[in-house]
């Protein structure tokens, strides 16, 4: 979805929401993190421009899946994740040499020729969003070195010093 920031009115809201379907949120996040998404992705927001400045506040759920790192059983993670952004024309960045980002620039986003690419703001923040390190629970045992059975649901009868 894009949205042409001239046509957008002086401190007016524009409202918006749009869907996913699985398939493309999972092209999306694909090579980015070892999650795939389950259902569709849902998103919405409000932009208001101000002068050549737009803010976006929105929202996004989706649910994904992923792999224990210890015993490999799937994880369901529920995502419901509010955004707040300053978007601006790419004309108005520090681009000279030395120049460091601060943390008061973190939530910016520059956009080229008008057009706000809502999609990719999207797509960004939810790879951004994505949990690194899957556990299904602290406590998890993982798997046998030896025989492979799941030590969390089992306790295999392999010598202890094989267990991981």
């Amino acid at each position: 979805m894009h949205v042409l920031s001239s046509q957008l009115k002086e401190d007016a809201d524009f409202a918006f929401q749009d869907s996913w379907s699985e398939e493309k949120a999972n092209d999306i996040i694909d090579g980015y993190a070892d999650h795939k998404v389950v259902g569709s992705l849902h998103f919405n927001g409000l932009l208001r421009r101000r002068g050549s400045k737009c803010h976006l506040t929105g929202s996004f759920r989706v649910k994904t899946q992923a792999l224990c790192y210890r015993c490999l059983e799937p994880i369901i993670y529920d995502l419901n994740e509010d955004i707040e952004l300053e978007l601006l024309p790419v004309s108005r960045a520090n681009t000279h040499d030395g120049y460091e980002i601060g943390s008061d620039e973190l939530d910016i986003i520059y956009f080229e020729n008008n057009k706000i690419d809502l999609d990719s703001i999207f797509a960004e923040s939810l790879v951004l969003e994505l949990p690194t390190h899957h556990l299904c629970q602290q406590a998890c045992k993982g798997l046998c070195s030896h025989c492979g059975k799941n030590l969390n649901q089992k306790q295999c009868h392999c010598e202890s010093s094989l267990n991981i």
